[in-house]
């Protein structure tokens, strides 16, 4: 990772502003975390984005998909530093 690349990661990377955003970082030479609800939105990503970004599943309405990619991304980035976090879901949901 270049000096001046960011470690970023981000939800709702489906389709839409998360998507291209996702592409975006990526191809700009930042290391992109992303989360998207399924494993053909997974693969499209990853297509998309020539195997740059990293690609996780997580689906928002279900409690248990958040904290299972919560958990993956921890290990994913353990000891290092996130320098940014930004959700693009179009979905609002509080835990119970």
């Amino acid at each position: 990772m270049p000096p001046t690349a960011k470690r970023i990661f981000l939800t709702g990377c489906s389709t839409g502003v998360g998507h291209a955003a996702a592409k975006l970082l990526a191809a700009a030479g930042h290391q992109v975390i992303a989360t998207v609800r399924n494993d053909k939105d997974a693969a499209l990503l990853t297509h998309a984005s020539e195997g740059k970004v990293q690609v996780m599943l997580m689906e928002v309405t279900a409690d248990a998909s958040v904290h299972g990619a919560v958990a993956q991304a921890q290990e994913t980035i353990v000891g290092l530093a996130l320098d940014a976090v930004h959700h693009h879901c179009n979905r609002f949901h509080l835990a119970d």
